[in-house]
């Protein structure tokens, strides 16, 4: 497959400079809408078109691994749409959703550097892939990063420690590959109990749009305060805007 990938890329690239992304951006776009490639034509029953047939590629490997009585696992590479991550996540109690995520400039250097992009086709390429080019139909079909970002399963971050330094992403990667296959094998880190502890906290907030809670500890990590975004003192949640309650219990 990746040489086969190559091959399209060099083909796109020289009808058109730098047009794979686009391309393949597009492809994607279509098979969600229609379950083909060539056209755009939306049906909500093509949504999960890729989800099934890269679903059909674990079935085959799962009933091999199984008649061979050894293990498989499997890493898709890459989800952008948040909705084929939520088919897998529904399908399999196994399935981890990672985000792999760097400070801004550091991604769009790399971007410069390894696909000679220049910044205006780098904002571009983000729009599409933040979902910020609408179209009717465009949040059932489209990328949308910053949504799976959100609704992931592991964060892992991939800092610009050198030009080949991949030490620090490696290290995450088998922390929480030994958590997967092995869980309790690690425990878990100062910081990442107080982030749990908020992410605890936040499941306080009646706020619909968002759900935000915070720890705060001194340099020890002891924990001094929690706190959640809530509406002021007095103030219905936005979650209990729109039920109506008894009038036996308002005169209570």
């Amino acid at each position: 497959m990746p040489p086969f990938t190559d091959k399209i890329k060099k083909c796109l690239d020289s009808l058109s400079g730098k047009s794979y992304t686009k391309v393949f951006q597009k492809i994607g776009d279509n098979i969600r809408s229609s379950g083909s490639a060539i056209s755009s034509h939306f049906s909500s029953d093509n949504i999960f078109s890729i989800s099934k047939r890269v679903n059909r590629l674990l079935k085959i490997f799962t009933y091999q691994s199984r008649h061979a009585d050894t293990k498989t696992y499997i890493v898709i590479d890459t989800l952008r749409n948040p909705f084929e991550a939520l088919y897998f996540r529904e399908r399999y109690s196994a399935f981890y959703l990672m985000a792999v995520n760097t400070e801004d400039s550091t991604r769009r250097n790399r971007l410069q550097a390894l696909y000679d992009l220049s910044s205006s086709e780098i904002i571009n390429i983000d729009k599409k892939e933040s979902n910020k080019i609408k179209s009717e139909f465009s949040d059932f079909v489209s990328q949308n990063i910053q949504k799976c970002y959100d609704i992931a399963d592991i964060h892992v971050s991939n800092p610009q420690l050198g030009v080949d330094n991949l030490t620090y992403l490696k290290w995450q990667i088998a922390k929480f590959v030994a958590l997967i296959m092995h869980p309790g094998i690690i425990m878990p880190s100062s910081v990442e109990r107080c982030m749990q502890i908020a992410n605890t906290a936040k499941l306080n907030s009646g706020c619909l749009s968002r759900q935000v809670g915070a720890c705060i500890s001194d340099e020890a990590f002891s924990v001094k305060a929690i706190g959640w975004n809530t509406p002021p003192e007095g103030q219905t949640p936005c979650s209990l805007r729109n039920v109506s309650l008894p009038d036996t219990f308002l005169t209570i």
